[in-house]
């Protein structure tokens, strides 16, 4: 099971490692850059829609995020 916390540490590399500032994401994405602090910091979470936003502009895939997996049990559905 995906842990808040878990979330927290994805959306917080993914912003380290963008080549963007909190005030250009939050431009992007339709929120103010102490809102993308917070999101960085764990201390609140995106809506699902800004959610989407936001894996757009740091170009994330919501699944490496949302389904953090324990790859030996993970069996495809084909």
């Amino acid at each position: 099971m995906i842990t808040k916390e878990q979330i927290k540490n994805k959306i917080h590399e993914a912003i380290e490692e963008s080549e963007l500032t909190q005030r250009e994401i939050g431009e992007r994405i339709g929120v103010h850059q102490g809102t993308v602090s917070q999101y960085k910091k764990g201390y609140r979470m995106p809506s699902i829609e800004v959610f989407v936003k936001l894996c757009e502009v740091l170009e994330l895939d919501a699944n490496e995020i949302l389904f953090i997996f324990d790859e030996v049990n993970y069996v495809r559905k084909t």
